[in-house]
């Protein structure tokens, strides 16, 4: 095995045991090494195919504990927001779309982190109509430009005060909607990606390893280290964007 496959391995374990336990952050932590190892084209379909790998693994054991309203609108959302996400990827410069996002990532950390009141009363917790097609929308342009329709909806969700495990199965259950579009997106504007199949091929073993050891850390995170996980990877998530964007050099 390779030193470049070795690594790929332990990176695509430790990212796929994070979604597994959270429901994302795979491309946070897998996304950089791809980008090193294999190149731009090839490392976004590959997190893609991976990400969708993981949600096809994981959604039957979760589909009771899925939201499906905030789901449909969400996906309403993706629809609407898909192609004009495409618009923005063909007429705008790629830093400028990833300063806006990180921008945009790092903003919905203020409500999450309580500098803003919680909208959300005792009862069932829901994000109301408008609010998940909105959510749905930036996942739909984020997923268009850059590959990642998660980290908007999870944070919406965690704000509105869902439990964890909603929030892990109903982003999860999203990713089976969203990267199939992603992957369509993908080679439309860049062709198919032999490589990025077969890599993802090979890793599918690493992959899976990882997602038997999220399942088992899952159940010892408790409400607030998981509130506490989201919003590292999605400080993480979006300082990343801002650094790619230049902001930092």
């Amino acid at each position: 095995m390779s030193p470049d496959l070795i690594i790929l391995n332990v990176v695509v374990f430790a990212a796929a045991l994070i979604q597994a336990a959270i429901g994302i952050g795979f491309g946070l932590l897998a996304g950089p090494v791809f980008l090193l190892v294999i190149g731009s084209t090839a490392a976004i379909q590959m997190s893609a195919l991976l990400s969708l790998a993981i949600a096809i693994m994981l959604v039957p054991s979760l589909r009771h504990q899925v939201d499906m309203s905030f789901l449909k609108r969400v996906c309403l959302g993706t629809c609407l927001g898909i192609p004009a996400g495409l618009y923005v990827y063909l007429t705008f410069d790629i830093a400028a779309i990833k300063l806006l996002a990180g921008i945009v990532v790092l903003a919905m950390l203020i409500p999450l982190a309580g500098f803003l009141p919680r909208n959300v009363k005792d009862g069932p917790p829901d994000t109301g109509r408008t609010q998940g097609i909105a959510a749905g929308v930036l996942s739909g342009i984020m997923s268009a430009c850059l590959a990642m329709p998660g980290p908007v909806p999870a944070a919406w969700l965690s704000y509105a005060n869902y439990s964890k495990d909603v929030v892990r199965a109903t982003i999860l259950a999203l990713f089976l909607f969203s990267y199939p579009a992603v992957l369509a997106v993908q080679s439309f504007l860049e062709g198919g990606n032999v490589e990025a199949w077969w890599n993802s091929l090979l890793l599918l073993p690493a992959t899976a390893v990882g997602i038997l050891s999220g399942r088992m850390l899952a159940n010892h995170i408790n409400e607030t280290l998981f509130r506490r996980i989201v919003m590292a990877i999605l400080a993480g998530t979006g300082i990343g964007l801002l650094i790619d964007a230049g902001v930092w050099k």
